[in-house]
């Protein structure tokens, strides 16, 4: 089987400026608990690996990507960084087109509960951008991926 990947965008979702998610993202403010997910090795480094993780007992589906379980929840001063990261729109810009990446895979997933409503933020290294999560839909940006971002999920890289 050949396939070819031109972009990161797979036109399933909403490329919204950021303004538009604004809402949304700063809902992780009023929440009481924030939970990170490892993602599962890149299919790019190694698919074989890849296949055979998604194989594990350990695995949860969050808006259809793999994450490693149980979930750690963020606290303190990585919890109100995170927190200052998702709610600052000058870290997201609308979705630009054209990447050649290898496609949208998640490193992490934030997960937060409001009001009975569950909310996510896949982060993708490689890419560099997020999908926002509700219930209903899924939101694509860029996002400013820095080293100090990486360093405050650093610590929840455990299984891979």
């Amino acid at each position: 089987m050949t396939s070819l990947i031109v972009s990161c965008s797979d036109g399933n979702d909403d490329h919204a400026k950021p303004n538009s998610t604004a809402k949304l993202r700063g809902s992780i403010t009023q929440a009481n608990r924030i939970f990170v997910y490892e993602g599962l090795p890149r299919r790019m480094s190694d698919p074989a690996l890849l296949k055979a993780e998604k194989e594990r007992k350990d695995i949860v589906k969050i808006a259809d990507y793999p994450f490693y379980t149980p979930q750690v929840e963020i606290l303190g001063l990585p919890a109100a960084e995170l927190k200052n990261f998702i709610t600052d729109s000058k870290n997201f810009s609308q979705l630009s087109v054209g990447k050649r990446c290898g496609g949208f895979h998640p490193d992490y997933a934030v997960t937060w509960s409001l009001s009975e409503k569950n909310y996510s933020i896949l982060v993708c290294y490689g890419c560099d951008e997020v999908k926002i999560v509700d219930e209903n839909k899924v939101y694509r940006h860029d996002a400013r991926i820095t080293e100090e971002l990486k360093k405050l999920f650093s610590p929840f890289r455990n299984k891979s």
